[in-house]
């Protein structure tokens, strides 16, 4: 099989199998469309080349997920990934505020709202009755990724990974009783439910998922779809 073709967009093809073993040609193409009054315009000089293997903050183990390689026998579903940042209202830091997210259809009816509440960085306090919070320092805006959402990793004292959580392995605030043994303080997540983050908890309660951007495939939202790898 060749493919032949005069776009200018970033292309790509490959041979695939179907899982009833039938050889099937797979054509990605990419392209970057930019909005304005009169609605959506191709903008060919920003035109994104592929990207052929995932790309993480940092180590792909601990850091989210930037944007997912381009390559893959089917997409029948769009994909919307939201990277974005929470400013606080009239540009002073703040402890804490509301943030909401909105898409619309065409005729602006409301197809999804999600609405969650960001703060400035804080820590669990341990003392005689349990745990509880301490004031946020303010901050005047807030990334949205799942750095900073409830999640993480633990270590031992040698370095080694010991326990993470499966559905963000990126974020902050991951404990077990273990861990917090002896322990006086522990930071907090700073995006979550506003009723969660009024309640307070200790570092053991899991908070909502309420990060954004793109998910890992090796996470466990993903990873439970993933089928088996047996003779099935």
């Amino acid at each position: 099989m060749h493919l032949s073709t005069i776009s200018p967009l970033a292309h790509l093809f490959f041979r695939h199998w179907t899982a009833e073993d039938a050889e099937k040609g797979v054509v990605v193409a990419k392209a970057r469309f930019e909005q304005s009054k009169e609605g959506l315009f191709y903008n060919e000089p920003e035109a994104p080349d592929l990207i052929l293997s995932d790309i993480f903050v940092g180590d792909p183990a601990t850091t989210p997920l930037v944007a997912e390689q381009d390559i893959a026998p089917a997409k029948t579903r769009t994909d919307v990934s939201l990277r974005a940042t929470a400013h606080a209202p009239g540009g002073a830091a703040l402890t804490d505020w509301p943030v909401g997210v909105s898409i619309s259809s065409s005729d602006r009816a409301e197809l999804l709202t999600w609405g969650l509440q960001v703060r400035g960085p804080t820590m669990w306090q341990r003392n005689r009755r349990g745990w509880k919070t301490q004031s946020p320092t303010p901050v005047d805006h807030v990334p949205l990724d799942y750095a900073r959402v409830d999640g993480g990793k633990l270590v031992d004292a040698k370095g080694a990974l010991s326990d993470f959580h499966a559905e963000n392995p990126a974020g902050i605030g991951f404990a077990t009783p273990a861990t917090l043994n002896g322990v006086k303080e522990w930071r907090v997540p700073q995006i979550g439910e506003l009723r969660e983050l009024m309640i307070g908890g200790d570092p053991t309660v899991p908070l909502s998922d309420c990060g954004f951007g793109p998910i890992a495939n090796t996470w466990a939202p993903r990873r439970a779809l993933a089928g088996t790898f047996d003779d099935h």
